[in-house]
C-alpha cells in the first residue's frame, strides 16, 4: 500500500507543479498585457498614434486579454477537478 500512497503524492506534486507553472506563465502575460495598454494609451495622449491605430492595438489587446483570462480559468477549473477528484 505503501506505492499507492507515494504514487498519489508524486502525481499530485506534479499537478501542482504543471498548475503553479501555467498559471504563473498566464499572470505574466495578463501584466504584460496591462503594461501594453498602458504604454498605448500614453502614445495616444502624447499623438503619437492616431484614434483609429490606437483603437485597432486597443482592441487587440483587450481579445488577448479576454483569451488569456479565459485560459487562466480553464487551467484553475482543471486543477479544482483534478484535486477534488483526489488526481
Amino acid at each position: 500500500m505503501e506505492w499507492v500512497k507515494n504514487a498519489l503524492r508524486a502525481r499530485h506534486e506534479s499537478t501542482m507543479f504543471i498548475h503553479k507553472a501555467s498559471t504563473d506563465q498566464l499572470r505574466e502575460q495578463l501584466d504584460s498585457i496591462t503594461r501594453k495598454k498602458d504604454i498605448l494609451y500614453e502614445d495616444r495622449l502624447a499623438e503619437r498614434i492616431t484614434a483609429a491605430a490606437y483603437d485597432t492595438r486597443y482592441n487587440n489587446l483587450i481579445q488577448n486579454e479576454k483569451n488569456t483570462k479565459k485560459s487562466l480559468n480553464g487551467v484553475d477549473d482543471f486543477a479544482n477537478g483534478q484535486f477534488e477528484h483526489g488526481m
